[in-house]
This record gives C-alpha cells, structure tokens and sequence, in this order.
C-alpha cells in the first residue's frame, strides 16, 4: 500500500498586525495539502540567535498571534502544516520586527472619541498644509517680510477668516522652491544625519523616486529609533534630486504629533536618503478607509 505524502510547503507568510510584544501572521494553505491538514506549526527566534534557541508554536488555523516579543527586536518565522501522513517542510524565513511603541487599537484602551479627535485634527492640519502649500507655490521672489504679509492678506480674502490666529505662535511657511538654490533650503530645514547611523533593514514599498525601506537609526547620545527610509534611485537627474529633496525641506517646517515627524537626509553619499519616522500604522487614508463607516466616499486629490 502506497503511503500518503506529506503537505507541500508553505509559500507566504504575510503580517495581519505587529504591536510592540507580538507579531499577528496569516498564510495560505499548502498547493498540495495531501490530505486534511490537522495542524500547523509556527517556529520563531530572534534573528541573531540564528536559529539557536527557536520556539514553537502550534494551531489549528492558518494564522497564529506570536506573544511575549521584545520591541524593537527583529523575528524570523517559519510554518509547516500537519497531516496524518505527517508534518510537510518548514516554509523559508520571513521575517518581521516588532514595534517600538504601543499602537492601541479601538476597543483596546482607546477611546472612540479620542481617536476620532486624533483623526479630525490630522484632518485639519493635512488640509491647512495643503492650503499653506497652494498658497506658498503663489509666491513671487520678494522680500520674506512682504511674502508674510501677503500669505496673511491672502487667507483673509480667500477664506474669508483668519486662519493663523487660530495657530499662536505658528510659523510661516517658506517654499523651498523659492530659493536659488535648494540645497541652501535642505540645510536650513533638514538635518544631515551621517549613513553610518542608519541600519537599513527591509524594503516596505516602491515611491515616486526610489524605494521605501525600514531600518534603524542611531545616533550618538540618543536611544535608537525604528524609522522608514526613502531612497533615491541612482541614475537621477539634478531636478529629480531638487524635487526628491524638497520634500524634506517641506516636513523640516512641521513640529506636531499629527504630522510625520523628519529625522534628517544623508546628501554627503549615495544613495541619497530622507529618514522619517516610522508610521507603524500605515497611510492615513488606508486607516481612514478601513475604520469609518463612508471609507466608499473618500477620494484621492
């Protein structure tokens, strides 16, 4: 009697949420199940115990919440499925790093209506920058006093209202592209952080100018952050590098806890980098979209 085989491997292994002790993972069955799958088994370790000193963990679905992590810390994980012929092959690593800060969710010690509030003002301020930015690109090359004086004039007549007198003690905007040279701007605004600080880690996404990866940042004096890092491609033109760095020269400008927080830019060596903070709870329209009841309504301008 011929025996039956075991399960194929496991192809993907895909996070549903990282916090800052535990790591939530979901996979597909096996191509060739081989039969019932009865369990699957979930291996984990640290990534520099180098599969020395692993853990087990055992469940009867395809997804299995990992406890008791350290933040900050990278994991390597591996799964394999069960059948009555026996235990198929581990999946390759896939690996995947704890938070360093709490990200609670609704229902689990946030208040809606905080998070509502939270969201409403990262609403507000996006669309004052937003305006700022409009109004700012609007600019002709005079003196910085007048430019103040006609941003002002200018909220007045078009809104109707004072918007800064609603913001004591905010700073004007500057336009980076309103100076001669944009590399005068990036210095002002952004500060050069030396590449042999950063750790770069994995690659999270694809940007308009490079890749977006997530690493480390350590700085002499100071505790070490998990940030996103935006790379710019090689091959880059003068005006690619310009506009690639004016968006650091932008977010240099904000200091506020409802806007992505700029760490610095590596403009000495290649490749050129812009370090941010990293939002371990994606984009604010992806969150938006899959926590309000209307997400069906909201469009991309």
């Amino acid at each position: 009697m011929e025996m039956a085989a075991a399960p194929s491997t496991v192809t993907q292994i895909q996070p549903r949420e990282i916090t800052r002790h535990s790591v939530a993972l979901t996979w597909p069955e096996p191509d060739r199940a081989n039969g019932v799958i009865l369990e699957y088994e979930v291996k984990y370790y640290e990534k520099d115990q180098n599969d020395r000193s692993y853990r087990i963990v055992k469940t009867g679905s395809r997804s299995a919440d990992i406890k008791g992590l350290n933040p900050l810390t990278a994991y390597v994980f591996h799964v394999r499925a069960r059948t009555a012929a026996g235990y198929g092959e581990f999946s390759g690593p896939f690996e995947f790093t704890t938070n360093t800060v709490p990200s609670p969710m609704i229902g689990e010690g946030t208040s809606p209506t905080v998070l509502l509030v939270s969201v409403a003002g990262s609403i507000v301020l996006v669309v004052i920058l937003i305006a700022a930015f409009v109004i700012s690109r609007r600019r002709s090359k005079y003196s910085k006093a007048k430019q103040e004086a006609d941003e002002e004039k200018h909220l007045n007549q078009e809104y109707g209202i004072d918007l800064l007198s609603y913001f004591p003690g905010v700073k004007t905007y500057v336009d980076p592209f309103t100076y001669e040279d944009p590399n005068q701007a990036v210095r002002e605004f952004a500060k050069e952080i030396d590449a042999s600080c950063i750790k770069i880690e994995k690659v999270i996404g694809v940007g308009e100018f490079g890749e977006v990866c997530s690493g480390r940042l350590k700085v002499p004096g100071k505790r070490e952050i998990y940030v996103a890092i935006k790379t710019l491609k090689a091959g880059y033109t003068d005006k690619q590098r310009r506009d690639f760095l004016s968006e650091a020269s932008i977010m240099g400008q904000f200091d506020h806890p409802n806007i992505i927080h700029l760490e610095g830019v590596v403009t000495k060596c290649k490749p050129v980098m812009i370090i941010t903070e990293y939002m371990e709870n994606g984009s604010l329209d992806a969150f938006l979209r899959a926590t309000l009841p209307n997400h069906h309504q909201l469009t991309v301008f």
